[in-house]
């Protein structure tokens, strides 16, 4: 009896750690195949103006760039980076999609991944979609980098993330070996701000006609940005 007993036990333990194993792996396959961060509270909400979104109502735009990495078939510009500034100078920088647009020529954006780029110093810099690693251009390189307005690239990288055309999520780059960053007002004689766009809603349109002109040659719209700790 006591031996039958065993048996039966053993037979149960094997099948229920097949089932868990199962199970474990099934999520974890599910979740690296789904695109964007489905980790993120912000993931999927749908928005043309940023205060649309009650978790972000208090936040403003500071500026976008729509990315040449990930575009569509037709070579349409399928994904963005914006930045938006809270309270406190408080910086969060949005990976995004653009949707198709509505009747009336209007692009909405979908949140794919976030990052908290908090307050920045003055000897700092946010700069996407203007990067290059190893003199290859790289859109979706986003640096925090020191400021050395003076120089043609910004070499001093603080930090830098990739905003992954292919999985939709922000991922932290550890080896910035080989990165660099243009400096878009080297040269000139005011060394400000690079083609800026005071509202989301310029920025949109802009990317609307984008969206239309699949064979026009590659071009930038540049803003600002930075980072989420991750």
């Amino acid at each position: 009896m006591f031996i039958r007993y065993k048996c039966v036990s053993s037979k149960f333990m094997r099948q229920t750690t097949y089932i868990i194993t199962t199970l474990v792996l099934t999520i974890i396959f599910s979740s690296c195949n789904e695109f964007g961060n489905r980790q993120n509270p912000l993931y999927g909400k749908i928005f043309r103006n940023i205060t649309e979104i009650p978790e972000l109502k208090n936040f403003t735009p500071m500026g976008g760039s729509v990315m040449d990495a990930g575009k569509t078939e037709n070579g349409d510009y399928r994904f963005g980076i914006a930045s938006f500034r809270g309270n406190n100078d408080f910086i969060i920088c949005i990976f995004e999609e653009f949707l198709e647009a509505t009747e009336k020529g209007k692009v909405n954006y979908k949140i794919l991944d976030t990052i908290n780029i908090g307050q920045i110093k003055e000897t700092e810099y946010l700069t996407y979609c203007n990067c290059r690693q190893d003199t290859i251009g790289d859109s979706e390189i986003i640096a925090l980098v020191v400021a050395d307005h003076d120089n043609e690239y910004y070499d001093r990288l603080i930090k830098a993330w990739r905003a992954n055309t292919k999985t939709g999520k922000i991922e932290i780059i550890i080896d910035k070996t080989g990165i660099n960053c243009s400096n878009e007002g080297y040269g000139l004689d005011d060394c400000g701000e690079d083609e800026n766009y005071d509202t989301e809603e310029q920025l949109i349109d802009i990317t609307t006609d984008s969206l239309n002109q699949p064979n026009e040659t590659e071009k930038t719209v540049k803003l600002d940005t930075n980072d989420i700790n991750k």
